[in-house]
This record gives structure tokens, C-alpha cells and sequence, in this order.
């Protein structure tokens, strides 16, 4: 084998220490993962590392990772998908309620322009 198994698991525990992750439930999610799916995840890594395997130096697709280990459905949306609906959504509601905001303005200054403009007729009168 190309590397020694503890130093594999070594280096797939290290896949949760990435500064790119997000801490506390992310990271709990990804021990979780690592933890239930670490033999296959090696036999994974070995066979991309092993010249003599089909798989050598494939990439990992995590995707087809999580629906080959029965842990994503096919509809399912990855980490990175919601957290830009997410992103978009908060995007769209502050921009919706800056436009209330506005309406709400220009709808209190047009009444307040029609109340002075009926004092003033009346002031004519």
C-alpha cells in the first residue's frame, strides 16, 4: 500500500480541520460522516493513490461519494447549495424591506404633501 493505514486516517481525520469548513455543527457533521464511512472512505483514497488502480489519481467527487456511501438522496442539496439559497434569501429580504422602507416614505410624504396642499385651498378660500 502506498501510504500506512494510520497515517491515512490520520489524514482523512484532518479533512474536519479545514479552515474552510464551518465550526461547531458542520464539524460535528463531518466527524460523524468521517466516522460511520471511514473504511470506505479509505479503500476510496487508497485506490486513487495505488498506480496499479483503476481509480489511480481520479478525483473525489463528494457528491457521488455521499450517494455511492447511501448518505445523500439524489434530490438533495449540497452544504454549499443552501448556504447560497440561504445567502440569496437574506440578500432578497433586506432588499425587500429596504423597498418597504422607501414606500413607506415616499407614501407618508405624498400624504403629507395632499394635507397641505387641502390647508392651503382652504386658506384661499
Amino acid at each position: 500500500s502506498y501510504w500506512k493505514t494510520s497515517d491515512l486516517v490520520g489524514r482523512i481525520g484532518a479533512s474536519c480541520q479545514d479552515p474552510s469548513l464551518p465550526s461547531g455543527a458542520m464539524e460535528e457533521a463531518c466527524a460523524a460522516f468521517l466516522g460511520d464511512h471511514h473504511k470506505a472512505l479509505q479503500e476510496e483514497i487508497r485506490g486513487r493513490l495505488d498506480p496499479k488502480s483503476d481509480l489511480f489519481e481520479e478525483e473525489l467527487v463528494p457528491r457521488e461519494m455521499c450517494l455511492e456511501f447511501g448518505v445523500c438522496k439524489p434530490d438533495s442539496k449540497t452544504i454549499g447549495q443552501m448556504v447560497d439559497m440561504s445567502d440569496r434569501r437574506d440578500k432578497d429580504l433586506k432588499e425587500e424591506q429596504k423597498l418597504k422602507e422607501k414606500w413607506a416614505k415616499r407614501k407618508k410624504n405624498t400624504a403629507a404633501d395632499t394635507a397641505s396642499d387641502s390647508d392651503e385651498e382652504e386658506e384661499e378660500e
